[in-house]
Formats: C-alpha cells, sequence, structure tokens
C-alpha cells in the first residue's frame, strides 16, 4: 500500500514538473515579438543570420525567420531547464541572440531591452 501511494506521488510531482517546463504559447509569442522589435530589421528579420532565409518574396522570408526565431526560443529554454536553470532564462536567450564575448555593448543592450519588452 505504502508503495502504490509513493508511485502516485511521485506520477503526481513528476507531472507538476514536466507541465513547468514547457514555456507557455503566449510568453513564446511575446519574446519571438520582442526579439523583433530589438533587432529592428528588415535584412535579418528576428536577428537570424545564421541560416539563409527560405522564401521568394519579404514575407515569406519574414515567416520563415520568425519560425527559426521561435524554435531558438523553446531550444534555448529546454537547454536552460536541462542546465539546471542557471541564472535568468532571458539572460540565458541573450548570451545566444547577442554574445557578450562576441559584443559586450551590444549583449548588454539586447538583454536590457528583452527584459524591458517581456518582463513588463
Amino acid at each position: 500500500m505504502n508503495s502504490l501511494i509513493g508511485i502516485m506521488v511521485f506520477g503526481v510531482a513528476f507531472n507538476c514538473l514536466a507541465k513547468n517546463d514547457v514555456l507557455p504559447e503566449a510568453k513564446v509569442n511575446k519574446i519571438v515579438n520582442a526579439i523583433y522589435k530589438i533587432e529592428n530589421s528588415a535584412k535579418y528579420p528576428f536577428g537570424i543570420k545564421s541560416i539563409p532565409l527560405k522564401g521568394g518574396t519579404q514575407t515569406e522570408r519574414k515567416k520563415y525567420a520568425r519560425k527559426i526565431c521561435r524554435n531558438t526560443v523553446i531550444n534555448s529554454y529546454s537547454r536552460w531547464i536541462n542546465a539546471g536553470r542557471v541564472g535568468n532564462y532571458l539572460d540565458s536567450l541573450a548570451e545566444r541572440y547577442c554574445a557578450e564575448s562576441v559584443d559586450s555593448s551590444g549583449h548588454r543592450n539586447w538583454q536590457k531591452n528583452i527584459h524591458k519588452i517581456v518582463d513588463n
């Protein structure tokens, strides 16, 4: 009987943890929209530079860039979770998007802007 209760408690706790490990869709969209504002580039929508953007029109390229950005936000969140939730997720994302080692001034600005938009 005790082992059954233990298994049930573990199952409930594990289920709660798993649900908390997923970034809610509304938050994903808020972050993606913030990145679009921060990057503010017609040539590199959503700041996507490392992957050639597919599409024959600017609208198609922008839609594809949004998809890549969205995947980056979700995958970065998973990496942050798996790393033990060290620090703040948005700071971790800022390091991926605009690494301090590459551009310290740009990193500080990016980090400040993402917090300003998303945290409010």
